[in-house]
């Protein structure tokens, strides 16, 4: 049942919303406007605010599905964050839209809310504080995932789901994953060329 699980949370993740929502709103693929990207952030600059709420939920419930989903068929919080963590790798690359997504930080939002919607409360305050700061939100994204395997540590006592010790270590590799998703990011962060939010893209 594990595999089974795995396989579906990958399938569920590689539902690309933002490019779904880009070609029946606008008729455009997100993906060829902005960063490039199917992700929320992308969506604000090319389709405006509304359609990026709708994907931003819409993404963090892939990733809280696949967990629920992985803890039901398995009982095993293990289980069920590799569950979570293959969401996120569908979402990246999606199966159905060519290998091309986003960068998932929405959908591992979403693994956190499954687990523990005291930390996922924490890191989401915490990211609109750097970007009403900062006004970046890769800066956000950065930072808030490379905090996430420790703040899930913190509040692991309020959580959903016993965050076994296996859980705190995928959690980690969850995090490499995202900053490692933001690398070009971080570099046009360093020298100062990264667009902040609240930039719109023109398209045709």
């Amino acid at each position: 049942m594990s595999f089974v699980a795995i396989l579906l949370s990958y399938l569920i993740g590689s539902i690309s919303f933002g490019y779904i929502l880009g070609k029946v709103a606008r008729g455009i693929d997100v993906r060829k406007h902005g960063s490039g990207n199917v992700g929320t952030t992308n969506i604000l600059r090319t389709l405006g605010f509304l359609p990026a709420l709708v994907v931003l939920i819409l993404d963090i419930a892939k990733g809280v599905l696949p967990v629920l989903l992985g803890n039901w068929l398995t009982g095993s919080p293990t289980v069920a964050m590799l569950c979570g963590i293959f969401a996120v790798l569908g979402h990246n690359w999606p199966l159905y839209f060519g290998w091309k997504g986003g960068r998932g930080i929405a959908t591992s939002l979403g693994v956190v809310l499954a687990f523990n919607p005291t930390a996922f409360i924490v890191l989401f305050l915490f990211g609109l504080t750097v970007i009403f700061i900062f006004r970046y939100v890769s800066l956000a994204s950065v930072v808030g995932s490379a905090f996430f395997p420790l703040v899930l540590w913190v509040f692991r006592g309020s959580a959903h789901l016993e965050p076994e010790r296996n859980v705190i270590l995928l959690s980690i590799l969850l995090s490499i994953l995202a900053i490692g998703r933001h690398r070009e990011n971080i570099e046009r962060l360093l020298k100062g060329t990264e667009r902040k939010i609240g930039e719109r893209v023109k398209y045709q």
